[in-house]
């Protein structure tokens, strides 16, 4: 029986020490409700094991009416949304949101694969918490999320410290 080699104890120590925060558990969402709008279902379906596994309650929208119905029924603490929603679009529920006075201020991370210039400074118009160009790993997001729901409560509409 052979004990492990020096060199095999030495790259596991590099690598715990490089990629540690990636090897462990990830970190919990108990009590978080995430509202993702995505209609990409490789994306979303991938978001919301991952979420879910987490601990996290997360509600699906693949359009904007989905999206605009989930926000008044499921009040989620965030909203990660595809600005390239079909029917309606992102951007039309980001409009609805600032209109609509029943809804409360749901802190929003926008993640689009859109390398559209117009479309980017469009969404920076909007009092949005992160934007954030696609690709996305799912432990990426949860810090995002976490970053938003941790935070968000001491800024303002505008995404300003209160």
């Amino acid at each position: 029986m052979m004990g492990r080699s020096p060199e095999l104890s030495s790259l596991r120590n590099i690598v715990s020490r490089r990629y540690g925060s990636y090897l462990t558990e990830p970190e919990k969402l108990t009590d978080v409700r995430v509202l993702l709008a995505e209609p990409d279902e490789t994306q979303h379906g991938v978001f919301v094991k991952y979420l879910t596994r987490c601990g996290a309650a997360v509600a699906l929208a693949t359009s904007g009416v989905e999206c605009i119905e989930q926000l008044r029924a499921f009040q989620p603490h965030v909203l990660v949304m595809e600005p390239e929603l079909p029917w309606g679009g992102g951007v039309g529920v980001l409009d609805w949101m600032l209109s609509d006075p029943v809804i409360p201020t749901t802190p929003v991370i926008a993640l689009t694969a859109a390398r559209d210039l117009d479309l980017l400074r469009h969404l920076l118009g909007f009092p949005l918490h992160d934007l954030v160009v696609k690709p996305i790993t799912p432990r990426q997001l949860l810090t995002k999320i976490r970053w938003v729901v941790d935070f968000a409560p001491s800024l303002d509409k505008n995404g300003w410290p209160r």
